[in-house]
This record gives C-alpha cells, sequence and structure tokens, in this order.
C-alpha cells in the first residue's frame, strides 16, 4: 500500500530544525539555558509520544482487515449454497426436515453476526490509525510553525502570531468509535483520515522569545494530551466490544436435542452410548437380543392395530 501520512524522517528532521532555530533565538535573545532544556526535553517528549505508534503498519492492518470483513459480508456463494440445501429438501416432511432447516438459519445468523464483529474491529483498527495520523500532523505543523515564530525573532521580522491546528483526539475518538459500521464498509484509508479531521485552533505567539518557547510547549503537550486522552477512549471502547464477543453464544454451538428410540430397528447400544464402566460390546448383544425378543411377542394393542381382529 501507498505510504500514509509523513515519513518518519521527515518529523525527526522538522522537529531538530525547530529546536536548532530556537537554540539560536535563545543565543540572540541572552535567555538561560534552562529554556533552552525546557525546549529540548518538551521536544522528545512530543516527538516520541506522536511516533509511537508506526503509521504504515497501522495501515496495512486496516486494509488487511477490511478484506477479511468484506469477504465474510460477501459470503453470497455460501448463502447460495445454505439456500440449494434448503431446497433440496423439498417434499420431506417431519421433525428431522424441521430441526435441519433451524440448523441452516443459524448458520446464516452465525455468518451475519461474525460480519458485524469483523467490522467493529475494521472500526477499531481505523479510529486509532486517525488518531496517529491526525496527531503527527497536528505536531508537524506546530514544529514548523515554532520554526517560523523562531527566526522571525531572529531576523526581527514582522511578529506576529502564527496559526496552528490542533487534532481534538478525543471528539475523534468519540465520533468513529460511535460511527455506524455500515459507514465503514465503503471507506478506503484516505477517506477514514478525512472523517477524523476534527481540528481546534490555537496560536504559537510573536513578539518575544519566550512566549514562542512557551506556546510551543504548551500546543504541543496539548496535542500529546488530546492524542493520549483519544487513546484511552478508544482501549475502553474496545475492551467493551471484546466483553461484548466473550458474551457471545451463538445457537449455532448450542448442543441439539438427543432423540433416542431404542425400539428403532437401527439402533445400537454401541451408537448410542460411550462408557469406560460399561463398553458397549458388553452390554450391545445384550440389548439385540433383548429387541428380537421383544419384537416376537407382540402385545394385543400391537396385534389389533396391525389388522387382527
Amino acid at each position: 500500500m501507498a505510504h500514509i501520512g509523513r515519513v518518519p524522517e521527515a518529523l525527526d528532521a522538522a522537529s531538530w530544525q525547530m529546536q536548532n532555530v530556537v537554540a539560536t533565538m535563545i543565543d540572540k535573545e541572552s535567555l538561560t539555558d534552562a529554556r533552552f532544556g525546557e525546549v529540548s526535553d518538551a521536544r522528545t517528549r512530543h516527538w516520541g509520544t506522536v511516533t509511537s505508534l508506526n503509521l504504515d503498519q497501522l495501515g496495512e492492518e486496516y486494509e488487511r482487515l477490511v478484506k477479511v470483513a468484506q469477504e465474510i459480508t460477501a459470503s453470497d456463494d455460501a448463502k447460495k449454497y445454505l439456500a440449494q440445501t434448503i431446497s433440496h429438501l423439498e417434499g420431506w416432511v417431519g421433525d428431522a426436515k424441521d430441526a435441519f432447516v433451524g440448523q441452516v438459519s443459524l448458520v446464516e445468523s452465525f455468518l451475519d453476526t461474525q460480519a458485524t464483529n469483523a467490522w467493529v474491529a475494521v472500526r477499531g483498527i481505523g479510529t486509532l490509525m486517525t488518531l496517529v495520523y491526525q496527531a503527527q500532523e497536528s505536531m508537524f505543523g506546530i514544529w514548523a510553525d515554532t520554526f517560523d515564530a523562531a527566526t522571525n525573532e531572529i531576523e526581527d521580522r514582522d511578529k506576529k502570531d502564527i496559526e496552528v491546528q490542533i487534532a481534538l483526539g478525543g471528539e475523534i475518538a468519540s465520533h468513529l468509535i460511535t460511527l455506524d459500521v455500515a459507514r465503514w464498509k465503503s471507506m478506503a484509508v484516505d477517506l477514514v483520515l478525512k472523517e477524523g479531521q476534527i481540528l481546534a485552533t490555537d496560536a504559537i505567539d510573536g513578539g518575544d522569545a519566550d512566549k514562542v518557547i512557551d506556546t510551543y510547549i504548551r500546543t504541543g503537550d496539548r496535542v500529546c494530551r488530546e492524542f493520549e486522552g483519544g487513546l484511552e477512549m478508544l482501549v475502553k471502547e474496545l475492551m467493551f466490544q471484546e466483553s461484548g464477543f466473550s458474551a457471545q453464544s451463538p445457537d449455532l454451538f448450542a448442543p441439539l436435542s438427543t432423540k433416542v428410540q431404542i425400539d428403532s430397528p437401527d439402533f445400537t447400544y454401541e451408537g448410542c452410548f460411550e462408557c469406560e464402566e460399561m463398553p458397549p460390546n458388553a452390554f450391545d448383544p445384550k440389548v439385540r437380543k433383548a429387541q428380537t425378543a421383544h419384537r416376537k411377542h407382540e402385545s394385543d394393542i400391537e396385534k389389533r392395530l396391525g389388522g387382527a381382529s
């Protein structure tokens, strides 16, 4: 698949370029070394947070799960064969037919449930992918804008505030995890990322070196808090979904009722029972002997039902 977002090298370069130009600004304005330490610590913290997950790997996993979900959903062949199976039973009557048709309907319900579960998984990985992408884009913009603000200070240019965009991780997660699974069936990676573009406006203050540093740290920390808040919300949702999956007990897997007719010609002790204390080979001959003896002595009712006077 195509690369998603910015390559890690671009993010790394932007963060270091910002730190280097801020260091030059600090020297020019004769600020304390402690100020540089604050910027350096913030850069390390911000970079580590937004690059903690590999965006390309998330994109690949998203596309893999989409393919799985599509294959389960588009199980037309399976449902066609199930329909053919039922049609082959036309003309059959009785409990056996009814029970078998019931089992076929349970197979269809099971397929539908599995498809829904698969799309829920797609929704989870898609939300995570979007949180990472939007956080990285916001942080890249903050590094670039801080670089510009610091350069303005160094070169005594127009020291205006520079607008930055903050990805609202909590709102992104809230929106995507509640998006109906039907919507996810038609969303490729680029559409998912666009769907999760929920931003707020902030600014890197110009006109003063200390303000540039303070607003860089503040806006960068805000992006990280939003990102972590979105992750926390997503984790809670996934745990909730997992508990639901674990609680599912498809009727298809329920034990079938056993009906044993000991008078049936095809009844055998060995075919119905298995126990170490009562081995079938020890009892089956006795059962067959008793069956034979029973059939030789018809009751009065059986004789009358058979037409005897």
